[in-house]
């Protein structure tokens, strides 16, 4: 994870030294995370660099810590995404692999994905022709006809093809009976009898998958690895658009807006999925779990980790040790929060109710919370403190005792309790 400073004014410039928001808790994690920054920072910079206008069907090399199938790159070269079928990052000793990929949605959306650490993506969706083959259909049943998320009618509702309207069609369901259309917000499928084409619709593609554009369906594994009290590796997910975008993961469905996500599936053959930010829709088994800000959804797997055996279960929260390695400075959200936690092997911080001992203790922060950052202060000896959104009223922890993640360049000084 990337050492970050807190901005703090030019009035408190000469304590920059001190401003190191992730420390560790004992030598032994302190010389893990000076490893961490070694390996990680040129990756990270580079990312910062080249990959920051990244362009939907485009794939960024920002470490050469990386292997594709497919494809050959450097690290700081683009790439088209089309061209490759798999890719792995690589964690070790001497090395930190970085992958962003701008993969094309539904709509005008694209979801960015960054793969870090020791994880390996494999892109499911078998490829169509390109450019697709196209017809002009208009309504020929005389009435607002019902379109479907799929070629059949087990799929649900998902709008209606006007009366009136003249849409392109650009794929077919095996048996021709179905026909995929383009509507104002994004593909739907309609029956072939209620339409009226200007060709013949079985010159349309074949498209018997929902997952059709690169990088919609994959498979996923994630490293078991620990860097800096913290998961090392995983796919970060960012949805950028207006339409909803919709991702298979190890045949598990998420559908999101707005949202950052973080996901993991590793050797316990279960497909974990931490909300950073935004609200995520987890789908398997026909069941659907919402989860928010800070919760975690939870699908069992089968062993061959490519389907879901029992529906999503939702955790209330997820731990700090779960993102804290994630590079979530590369996320486009400004919005997203500050996040101060501990790490696997911190001991418990104590929390007061203001920025120094003499205000008391209020409880005991654990492993299993991490909490926003809503600003920091100076105590009488000038040690910064920060100050975390917990819902208990005001709450306070010396800086050096805790890790963060996020966007922390932002923070401001705020006002101690009396």
């Amino acid at each position: 994870m990337r050492l970050r400073l807190l901005l703090l004014g030019a009035a408190l410039v000469a304590l920059a030294a001190v401003l190191m928001p992730a420390l560790a808790q004992d030598e032994t994690d302190s010389e893990a995370h000076g490893v961490c920054d070694v390996l990680f920072v040129d990756a990270l910079d580079t990312a910062q660099t080249v990959c920051g206008t990244l362009e939907a069907g485009q794939v960024c090399v920002a470490s050469d810590a990386i292997e594709l199938e497919g494809a050959t790159a450097t690290a700081g070269e683009l790439i088209d995404i089309r061209d490759i079928t798999a890719a792995r990052t690589i964690s070790n000793d001497e090395a930190r692999g970085l992958l962003l990929l701008k993969a094309p949605n539904e709509g005008d959306s694209a979801v960015r994905m960054t793969l870090y650490g020791e994880a390996e993506l494999t892109n499911l969706v078998q490829p169509l022709p390109n450019p697709l083959p196209t017809l002009t259909v208009t309504n020929a049943a005389g009435y607002d006809v019902n379109v479907r998320s799929g070629p059949g009618r087990n799929f649900n509702v998902i709008g209606v093809f006007d009366e009136t309207s003249e849409v392109i069609a650009d794929g077919r369901d095996s048996a021709g009976e179905w026909v995929r259309i383009q509507l104002s917000d994004g593909a739907a499928w309609v029956h072939q009898s209620l339409i009226a084409a200007d060709g013949d619709i079985q010159a349309l593609a074949v498209i018997d998958s929902p997952y059709t554009l690169p990088m919609q369906q994959i498979a996923l594994r994630t490293g078991e690895g620990v860097v800096c009290g913290a998961d090392a590796s995983g796919l970060l997910l960012e949805q950028e658009g207006e339409a909803q975008s919709v991702v298979n993961i190890n045949g598990v469905e998420l559908r999101f807006n707005d949202a950052t996500l973080l996901v993991q599936s590793g050797e316990d053959n279960i497909l974990k999925v931490q909300v950073v930010a935004g609200t995520a829709e987890v789908v398997a088994l026909d069941v659907a779990q919402t989860a928010e800000t800070g919760q975690s959804v939870q699908v069992a797997l089968a062993e061959d980790g490519l389907t879901a055996i029992a529906a999503p279960q939702v955790d209330a929260r997820y731990s700090f040790a779960t993102i804290g390695s994630a590079p979530l400075e590369l996320v486009a959200d400004e919005s997203l929060a500050c996040i101060a936690g501990l790490g696997y092997g911190d001991g418990a911080v104590t929390v007061y109710n203001g920025p120094g001992v003499d205000y008391g203790v209020k409880f005991d922060m654990t492993l299993d919370v991490h909490y926003p950052i809503i600003g920091y202060a100076l105590d009488d000896d000038n040690q910064l403190w920060l100050s975390l959104d917990t819902g208990r009223g005001q709450s306070w922890v010396p800086q050096n005792d805790v890790r963060t993640v996020g966007v922390c360049g932002n923070l401001v000084a705020i006002d101690p309790p009396p």
